[in-house]
């Protein structure tokens, strides 16, 4: 389901194929001052989605501690709340939905999968696993290692639970949050690392 980011729209495309103009960008020699992050996600937040198309945080709520504490609480059932999870994480290249028009491969949107795990295998996350496993539409987010935050995304949550063979293996609640867009999520500074 393409709804668009609600925060952050994605850019106009150019409307005929004569557009020139490139986006500016900061190219610099010195690997030593690049912005590097690290990619790897280590927590996932799920909000409740309710028919409309408002996440639960604004662009300028995205990186306030406080209101991001204001909703984020586990166990109420009563909305406004966001779900935080302790979850290791990573968002693959999107498969481009196209077609082709004259011999020429046209990208009408492109489908994402956030694939995050929960090794935290206690009661009530089995509970929430259980409950999900036919799919759910939720507002989604996440946050990586390097100090990156994503979000909102309008996506299916499903999950599943793996039990490898092994003395070292471990249960694990494997989940994927699929949306489809015509751009890359909105990105912003995770506020709990600042």
């Amino acid at each position: 389901m393409s709804v668009g980011y609600p925060n952050l729209p994605c850019p106009n495309c150019g409307g005929d194929c004569e557009t020139t103009g490139i986006p500016c960008v900061q190219s610099n020699p010195c690997l030593k001052t690049w912005d590097r992050r690290s990619s790897e996600g280590c927590r996932v937040y799920l909000a409740p989605y309710d028919g409309t198309l408002t996440p639960p945080l604004t662009d300028a709520e995205m990186t306030d501690v406080d209101a991001w504490m204001s909703l984020i609480d586990n166990e109420t059932k009563e909305a406004p709340y966001i779900r935080c999870f302790t979850a290791v994480g990573d968002l693959p290249l999107p498969t481009k939905n196209t077609f082709e028009y004259k011999s020429e491969e046209i990208v009408i949107d492109k489908t994402y999968q956030y694939n995050w795990d929960i090794i935290d295998v206690n009661p009530v996350n089995f509970d929430f696993l259980r409950e999900i496993s036919c799919g759910l539409n939720a507002w989604f987010a996440w946050a990586t290692d390097g100090g990156s935050l994503f979000g909102w995304s309008l996506a299916t949550i499903d999950g599943d639970v793996e039990l490898l063979r092994g003395a070292n293996s471990l249960e694990t609640f494997k989940f994927t949050s699929t949306w489809t867009e015509k751009c890359v999520i909105p990105r912003y500074d995770d506020p709990f690392q600042a």
